[in-house]
């Protein structure tokens, strides 16, 4: 009863609908003003108390170390200042549970909102003659508009670039609890995971939470199957540092977004692609290793040929005749300027240069520059 108290207290107002979402029987008003709480002050959500975040690797920390006190100094006020010190650090702990405990409800697979009917139908009304009649159609339940509204506000917040790693998590979880019992459309949905990836890639999240967002590539990729997605799909896997030697990721982990976005092929079908094609900058390792010993070796970098067509003919006579390698500038890290010259490249030479990793660098030298990769 006491925990309970320190809940509501900390919650107010806002405690019943949160004790709701716990219990499975939260509302779409409800989520409303629940996605309002957290937009009000993002913190909200950090899991994490103050002391275990300051420590750094997320554990908690002890206060102090144990000491001797004498007992002259448990004087009244002593005794009063450390009751109330353990009575915060009981409230922290309680509240950080409860917090883990809203998160791990996000989390759950619940089924959609029902749908309401404009004008209903009445108890003494034939269904079937409604429907003929050209009746009332299904309409969205207001509140799920809003909510859909409230949460966008509050995704664009948690993924600034100044938030921490654990915002992004957070939307990725509120993000698929959001497809799964709101069902927005297909395409905001996309745009959404799409944004989620690119920034969980490069946030510094916990290895545990790898595969989900594994999971989630896989229902990305299965929206547009054709292989540069295949090959994004596993510069992805490569990043969380998947082992492709393993078993697939298991895509329940990502079901909420699996709800709205419609998939073109098998999850296995997209498995065995992803491991029979190599990113382009896997390939352009590979030719940099053959063009270091000066042996061919082109089932290491099997599209190059016909994908770098204008950079391919330099490329390949570069490997077995030494004359020919100053025609090439091997840059060593991510770069839209030649690395030669100095000389910015042309705009779409640059993309080249960072989605395929290589590139004519024209306006200068006309050199064939090489990026690997990270």
């Amino acid at each position: 009863m006491a925990s309970f108290g320190n809940i509501t207290r900390r919650a107010g107002l806002l405690s019943r609908r949160l004790f709701a979402l716990l219990a499975g029987t939260e509302t779409p008003a409800d989520v409303a003003a629940i996605m309002s709480w957290f937009h009000e002050d993002p913190d909200r959500l950090a899991s994490a108390s103050p002391l275990a975040a300051i420590g750094g690797d997320g554990g908690e920390k002890p206060l102090s170390s144990d000491v001797m006190i004498p007992v002259a100094a448990l004087t009244e006020d002593y005794t009063e200042g450390a009751i109330s010190a353990m009575a915060h650090a009981s409230s922290q702990r309680n509240w950080t549970r409860f917090v883990d405990s809203i998160m791990a409800a996000f989390r759950v697979a619940r089924a959609p909102f029902a749908q309401t009917v404009a004008g209903g139908v009445g108890d003494d009304d034939d269904d079937g003659g409604a429907a003929e009649d050209g009746g009332d159609a299904p309409v969205s339940d207001p509140a799920v508009e809003k909510s859909l509204a409230v949460f966008e506000r509050l995704f664009d917040l948690l993924l600034t670039p100044d938030s921490p790693p654990r915002h992004a998590l957070i939307a990725f979880d509120l993000t698929q609890y959001v497809c799964a019992r709101l069902r927005p459309d297909a395409a905001q949905a996309r745009t959404w995971l799409e944004h989620l990836i690119r920034t969980l890639l490069t946030a510094d999240i916990p290895v545990e939470r790898h595969r989900d967002v594994a999971a989630a590539v896989f229902m990305l990729a299965g929206t547009s199957p054709e292989d540069n997605t295949y090959r994004w799909a596993r510069g992805c896997l490569l990043r969380l540092r998947i082992d492709l030697a393993g078993p697939q990721p298991d895509t329940e982990a990502a079901a909420g977004f699996a709800s709205v976005l419609p998939q073109k092929v098998s999850f296995a079908e997209i498995w065995q692609d992803v491991l029979r094609l190599r990113t382009y900058h896997e390939q352009v390792r590979a030719y940099l290793e053959a063009l270091k010993n000066g042996v061919p070796a082109e089932s290491g970098y099997p599209d190059l040929r016909c994908d770098a067509c204008d950079e391919w003919p330099v490329l390949d006579a570069a490997i077995a005749d030494p004359s020919q390698r100053q025609r090439v500038a091997i840059s060593p890290r991510a770069t839209d300027a030649c690395p030669r010259c100095f000389i910015r490249l042309p705009a779409t030479n640059a993309a080249r240069l960072r989605s395929m990793g290589v590139a004519v660098a024209k306006g200068c030298c006309n050199r064939i520059v090489i990026w690997a990769g990270d």
